[in-house]
């Protein structure tokens, strides 16, 4: 996977994400191209040539393959792979912000440098416009599930399925963001799938389809939500689960988050429904 992401990217790249340039992407990689594009202007003073803004891309290999070059890099919003996989590189890494809290404390970084995901920055930049349907459960699958979508269903439940295999195209996550918005449930094997569905504040349960890609990511986000982590077999036991364990409401600042991007804002952000877990203060 990660050879598919240096394949993709040249060294040159100011915003790389994993299968950036292909045709079909994957949504919570290629949010950051689309925030990037949209809604920021230029670096701030200081920013590294390099700058990935999500993902669980904090890790020797990546930081590595800059240092080799003599070159530093950045990172906001995003977290670690796992605890075992990254020097600290303070000359060469500089952290705006990060995921979660337990990417924070392997990096030996202050409770003030655990900003979020940029995915909390969704219902702010694209407000629901979709009437939320009673009683639509919506199961999303891992990006590398090839099982047909009726395969899917039977299998865990639901009656709809949303995939994070995104044509390359803005409008395309606009689409995405409908038609999850849609659902009064989300059973959702992708992270970014859990990350949307929290800020939207739609219920949700994590889904364990087999393999749980990266266990580390999810319990960095899950940190930030004032929630526990954990993975449900089925459509049944997620909404069990998620009726005992409701989304806090104005649990999360995204102050923070705004104020540490390494790049200008181009729009104002801000302005949401007062009824979503995440805030602005």
């Amino acid at each position: 996977m990660l050879r598919k992401f240096f394949k993709s990217n040249s060294p040159e790249t100011l915003v790389p994400h994993w299968e950036k340039g292909e045709q079909v992407q994957n949504l919570g990689d290629f949010l950051s191209e689309y925030i990037h594009a949209r809604h920021m202007g230029p670096p701030k003073e200081n920013t590294p040539a390099t700058v990935h803004l999500v993902g669980s891309v904090i890790s020797d290999m990546f930081i590595n393959r800059q240092k080799k070059r003599g070159r530093s890099i950045g990172f906001w919003s995003c977290g670690m792979r796992d605890t075992y996989c990254c020097e600290k590189h303070r000359d060469y890494a500089t952290y705006f912000g990060v995921r979660g809290a337990y990417t924070a404390a392997a990096l030996d970084l202050p409770k003030s440098k655990v900003v979020g995901d940029l995915g909390l920055l969704w219902p702010l930049i694209y407000p629901s416009k979709i009437t939320r349907l009673k009683g639509r459960f919506i199961t999303i699958p891992h990006f590398h599930d090839k099982r047909d979508n009726q395969e899917i269903l039977d299998y865990y439940g639901g009656n709809s399925i949303l995939r994070t295999n995104v044509d390359n195209s803005y409008d395309a996550v606009d689409s995405f963001i409908d038609e999850l918005t849609s659902a009064s449930f989300i059973l959702t094997a992708s992270l970014h799938g859990a990350i949307l569905a929290y800020a939207y504040g739609i219920p949700f349960a994590l889904l364990n389809s087999g393999a749980i890609d990266c266990p580390f990511k999810w319990v960095d986000f899950m940190s930030t939500t004032g929630m526990t982590t954990h993975f449900v077999r089925n459509l049944d036991e997620g909404l069990i689960w998620a009726e005992k364990n409701k989304i806090p409401k104005q649990h999360f600042d995204l102050k923070s988050l705004i104020e540490s991007c390494p790049f200008e804002w181009t729009t104002e952000i801000g302005v949401q429904k007062s009824n979503l877990p995440v805030f602005v203060s």
